[in-house]
């Protein structure tokens, strides 16, 4: 499996079947349980729908990791899709 994590969008390939994965490096939580909610593109459109009931998390900035919850996270769920 081939990954590039970027401040903006994390892409992924390989596998068997060599699926790509290319989607925003977003997760959404739920702003009053803090629970995780969505990952990648969902995330992305339930933020963009819903700005006051979704907060959008981003484990990069400015090229270094800022958040390593955010990151496990978001790698298990596109590494689970690849």
């Amino acid at each position: 499996v081939s990954i590039d994590i970027g401040s903006i969008q994390t892409r992924l390939m390989g596998g068997t079947r060599g699926t790509v994965i290319s989607e925003p490096s977003i997760i959404a939580t739920d702003t009053k349980q803090e629970k995780v909610v969505a990952v990648g593109d969902e995330a992305a459109r339930l933020v963009l729908r819903m700005p006051d009931m979704w907060r959008p998390l981003t484990p990069l900035k400015d090229g270094f990791i800022v958040d390593y919850r955010v990151m496990h996270t978001m790698l298990n769920y596109f590494l689970n899709k690849v």
